[in-house]
């Protein structure tokens, strides 16, 4: 009998082991590149990629090889920070970029020439933020900088040749940087009240001194965002797009000289734009929509308004980073899809084709494992109705299968079908994922962005709780192992869930989540505290209503184990909120495991890292869905 046991026990723990798959190739996966720029002339494009491990800038040729393959693509940077994106000087010479230090958001501007030569910091403030773009004509630097006053932005333009900065516009708002005319006389300064709101300046560079107040272009009542900005080449038009007295994103512009001119609308379309660009001389306009979160691109003739021949793409994917070259002839994007990690892509107008010019690396993962998203909408507790992405996993002999529901952050962001490589692998492990798009979600309009704000913040926590039921009623889903799994503000959801849904979920998983909304509001960069006041709750007027709904108050009620982690640089989320959560668990002797990580801010940029925390985060659950 004790031999029969002992071999039941090594048959059960090799089928075990069998289904056991090592996380880390879905994490060193790499997409092909990341935000493309066009060289002036077209043929080359640099892109950022974390091949080497971290987020760095490289060059290809601007087209595919004979037969169709991506060209090997050159390192142009060698940083142990993440670089987010290069941009090309106007005459090809020089690239642009911005860096930080281990995530803490301060970015500094370097400038380097375009085929990798040296390095040259152009800003030298570690405590400060800095970020810009060449002038048209290639002479100056337009930036923004937070460096007199950290709660502040004000606005100046560096000569390229002498290196020499001038104050352009200083006054105690958040100014954003919005454009600069091709004639280098008017500046477009945006403000905002929060993200549902904001405002767009124009500031006459020859008649007015920088301490004077611009002149408000987009006066209105009614909350409205402003996006996607273009001057004309004569310098008198300002285009955009804006939701401005609509529900959705809708084309746009306004005569910018004339003191009496108003918002003037090009279409009214019933799905928000995700991005409106022109190239320099105003030939072709390039439109990306955001229909139920699925991308759609088109091109037209931005003068007669007719369609242009547009790039042939896989159906429900997603589209980024528009860049025209300066001919208007080739158009780079980053595409991705649920099964096609994200590349880089060259639409060339004059042999109307669409080429990858880049390589992706799937760490050795076949490809045909990955299973496609099904968009999907279910009915929440007032009748609303939410979309969400749902990735079918199967389960494993007979058993009903765990099933993990991922909330995004923002909350003024939504998930879209690309390639979630952590839906991949917990599909492959054998779980269900599902990714609801709830109240508070962009992309569906202005009305429901809004349908969370402030006192109307537990209609989306209730939304997540109607998720969990949808997933009771589907085929196979084993509703004792639902986990709820969120980032940022997706962590505060994933925290509330746990505190005030105890009895729904089978553990909980918080990346860099709000805890406390008292002392987030307090700790949070200063330049982003009335902007996130505006969002969440004022922290003295509505004192009592952010103590009710920060999961730190209902600790009392949680009941199942939590993974925590924290990036210990996070400006946006200090380490304080994962740290009161995680000592207030402790305390109440519910299983907790956290980790902090001393070299990571608001996120996980480094390969190294990712593979540390995510690998944690599968183990955790290996163990208590047991």
């Amino acid at each position: 009998m004790k031999k029969i046991l002992i071999l039941l026990s090594l048959v059960v723990s090799v089928s075990y082991s069998q289904q056991k798959i090592d996380p880390s190739p879905y994490l060193q996966m790499r997409g092909g590149a990341g935000t493309p720029s066009l060289s002036p002339d077209g043929k080359w494009c640099v892109f950022t990629s974390s091949a080497s491990g971290v987020s760095q800038l490289w060059r290809t040729p601007a087209k595919a090889t004979s037969d169709g393959s991506a060209y090997w693509p050159d390192q142009l940077t060698f940083f142990t920070d993440a670089i987010t994106s290069g941009q090309y000087s106007p005459d090809g010479k020089w690239l642009l970029f911005g860096m930080d230090h281990n995530g803490d958001e301060r970015r500094q501007m370097y400038l380097m020439s375009s085929d990798g030569g040296p390095v040259d910091s152009l800003t030298k403030n570690p405590k400060a933020m800095f970020g810009g773009f060449f002038s048209d004509d290639g002479k100056y630097i337009y930036y923004y900088s937070n460096e007199r006053s950290e709660a502040y932005y004000d606005i100046y333009r560096l000569e390229l040749a002498s290196r020499k900065s001038a104050l352009l516009h200083q006054s105690d708002h958040q100014n954003s940087l919005l454009r600069v005319s091709p004639d280098n006389r008017w500046l477009f300064i945006g403000r905002d009240s929060g993200n549902a709101n904001d405002w767009v300046y124009v500031k006459d560079l020859q008649t007015q001194s920088p301490q004077e107040e611009p002149r408000l272009l987009t006066p209105h009542t009614e909350p409205a965002n402003y996006n996607g900005f273009h001057v004309s080449r004569d310098s008198k038009r300002l285009y955009f797009f804006t939701n401005q007295g609509k529900d959705f994103t809708n084309r746009a512009y306004i005569d910018f000289q004339d003191p009496q001119a108003r918002v003037t609308f090009r279409e009214d379309v019933k799905w928000d734009l995700d991005q409106d660009s022109f190239d320099k001389n105003d030939k072709v306009e390039v439109i990306t929509r955001n229909v139920d979160g699925i991308g759609k691109i088109s091109l037209i003739d931005p003068q007669s308004g007719k369609e242009l021949p547009s790039p042939k793409l896989p159906e429900g994917g997603f589209i980024s980073n528009l860049n025209i070259s300066e001919d208007a002839m080739k158009i780079a994007f980053n595409f991705t899809s649920p099964t096609e990690i994200g590349n880089l892509y060259i639409f060339d107008r004059k042999r109307n084709t669409t080429e990858a010019i880049a390589r992706p690396n799937y760490a050795g993962i076949d490809r045909r494992s990955f299973v496609t998203s099904k968009l999907i909408h279910y009915s929440s507790f007032d009748g609303a109705t939410i979309p969400a992405f749902y990735y079918e996993g199967k389960s494993s002999a007979g058993k009903n299968m765990p099933v993990i529901v991922m909330m995004h952050g923002g909350p003024e962001s939504q998930d879209r079908p690309w390639f979630n490589p952590i839906a991949q692998y917990f599909v492959r492990r054998g779980y269900g994922v599902l990714i609801p798009n709830v109240r508070g979600s962009t992309g569906y309009g202005k009305e429901y962005s809004a349908a969370d704000n402030t006192t109307k913040r537990m209609t989306s926590v209730r939304d997540m709780e109607y998720a969990a039921y949808w997933l009771a009623k589907q085929p196979g889903v084993d509703s004792n192992k639902r986990i709820i799994f969120g980032g940022s503000y997706g962590g505060f959801m994933s925290l509330a869930a746990m505190t005030m849904q105890p009895d729904i979920w089978a553990a909980g998983v918080d990346l860099f989540g709000i805890a406390n909304f008292h002392s987030f509001l307090k700790n949070t960069g200063a330049w982003r505290q009335k902007n996130r006041m505006a969002e969440y709750g004022n922290i003295v007027t509505d004192s009592l209503f952010l103590v009710n709904i920060s999961p730190l108050t209902h600790v009392n009620d949680i009941k199942k184990p939590l993974f925590v982690f924290q990036g210990k640089n996070d400006p946006r989320v200090p380490p304080s909120e994962s740290e009161q959560i995680v000592d207030a668990v402790k305390k109440k002797g519910i299983r907790v495991e956290y980790i902090v990580l001393p070299d990571e801010g608001h996120g996980i940029s480094k390969r190294e890292n990712r593979v540390k925390v995510y690998t944690a985060i599968v183990d955790f659950l290996d163990k208590v869905l047991q």
